[in-house]
């Protein structure tokens, strides 16, 4: 693999989706923002090349793979919260892809619903009764916190995708925070 010469992520993506796989797999320690590789753009080719129809599942699900990586290492390479949401975020919207369209692979991280629900979870800023009292008086909420509830409606609009599909484990919970999002977006 070694032989493999990537100068920049635009040849890297024009290899087959195993030979992408089998290189990050060998430079993973190398991806970071702040790289002469643009790895970005190897994330984004692989995230569009995961939801081509055309591919064959594995092919789908190894450009799945590679995006999904790359997202999570650039999330942690990132002291930046608004580049690190918008990382994850994409990243478990090709999770979701993936398991919308191949369905639940619990024993493989990439089509497991239950990491979106963590992630979901996880990354609530309040709790329901706050985002609540907060969305009522959505008018008079300081910037900060409107951005956090406009993250938090990014958020759920990833992981009620899978709510949609039946393929969530929390989804009492799930079925909640939709009611209460719901009300804020029909209100009256």
């Amino acid at each position: 693999m070694n032989t493999l010469h990537c100068g920049d992520g635009a040849t890297l993506v024009d290899y087959p989706p195993s030979i992408v796989a089998g290189y990050l797999k060998e430079h993973s320690n190398e991806i970071a923002l702040e790289s002469e590789f643009n790895w970005l753009l190897v994330a984004e080719v692989a995230a569009s090349n995961a939801n081509d129809a055309s591919l064959p599942q594995a092919d789908a699900l190894s450009w799945a793979w590679v995006a999904v990586t790359v997202y999570d290492k650039l999330k942690q390479d990132t002291t930046s919260k608004n580049a690190s949401n918008s990382f994850s975020t994409k990243a478990m919207h090709i999770r979701v892809n993936m398991i919308l369209t191949y369905g639940e692979q619990g024993n493989e991280n990439l089509c497991d619903p239950r990491l979106v629900e963590e992630w979901f979870f996880r990354e609530l800023d309040y709790t329901m009764s706050e985002a609540a009292e907060l969305l009522a008086t959505w008018a008079t909420v300081p910037p900060k916190e409107q951005f956090q509830l406009l993250y938090l409606e990014l958020r759920f609009q990833v992981v009620e995708r899978l709510l949609d599909g039946s393929f969530c484990h929390r989804s009492t919970e799930l079925h909640a925070w939709r009611e209460l999002l719901n009300r804020q977006r029909n209100p009256g």
